[in-house]
């Protein structure tokens, strides 16, 4: 008979380190654990102030991310999931190859997001920005941590990221990714449209890639160049 007295009120419950222990501490490694990984965040979540509508992006963002692992053969049950309030982090099982995260996945990510867009009305519609990339993950029971956890988030979050993202589905692929895609020949998405992008975000400064289904407008990615640190290219003298 358990006799331990119930937690009082306003005491956190007890942490739960069954979803971590499966997906990143399993029997036979050490952990930090190398996963692939990707970060996902609705587009001008918090310009749209209404709850009811936040709550309807949020499902259809979980729904259709839902469905595009399936497609792709990810297992959702396996991953390693944080809710972001307008975003997620997924984080692939060791086992899952890292490719999948870029093809088929974001294939799906994008049909997706089409089929929901076609119905929606326009206060409805959802556009999304996702991060992808790899490294070694530490587990502790309040989620998850390591410099590769950091760096998926300092690409999401960059300026220059944010303004260049105009389609329905902005990706933007980490360097060591990206290489590591190139060597071994993994599923790149249109790897002839990928463009570099020089991000500077905090202590970060990296060049990644960058790929949607629209090009971005040149005014806009100009402007973001400048903010992530590129200098503005020398103003033509004027003529006398």
């Amino acid at each position: 008979m358990n006799t331990a007295p119930p937690p009082a009120f306003g005491d956190p419950p007890p942490p739960d380190l069954t979803q971590h222990a499966a997906v990143l501490r399993p029997p036979a490694r050490q952990w930090p654990v190398h996963c692939g990984m990707i970060a996902l965040d609705i587009t001008g979540f918090a310009r749209r102030a209404d709850p009811h509508l936040q709550l309807h992006l949020r499902q259809a963002l979980y729904r259709i991310t839902h469905e595009a692992c399936r497609s792709a053969g990810l297992d959702w049950d396996a991953c390693h999931r944080e809710d972001r309030g307008d975003g997620l982090l997924l984080i692939a099982p060791p086992a899952a190859g890292v490719h999948i995260l870029l093809h088929p996945l974001v294939g799906h990510l994008l049909a997706g997001l089409r089929a929901h867009n076609k119905v929606a009305g326009r206060s409805a519609r959802l556009r999304l920005r996702m991060a992808v990339h790899a490294g070694f993950v530490y587990a502790d029971p309040y989620g998850v941590t390591g410099t590769a956890v950091n760096h998926l988030f300092r690409l999401l979050e960059a300026p220059a990221f944010k303004a260049a993202a105009t389609g329905d589905l902005a990706l933007i692929v980490s360097g060591y990714l990206y290489e590591e895609a190139a060597v071994h020949r993994l599923g790149l998405p249109g790897p002839d449209r990928l463009t570099p992008l020089t991000i500077t975000s905090k202590e970060t400064r990296t060049v990644a890639w960058t790929w949607q289904p629209t090009g971005p407008r040149p005014d806009r990615l100009a402007r973001a160049l400048q903010q992530d640190g590129r200098p503005p290219r020398r103003q033509r003298r004027q003529r006398r």
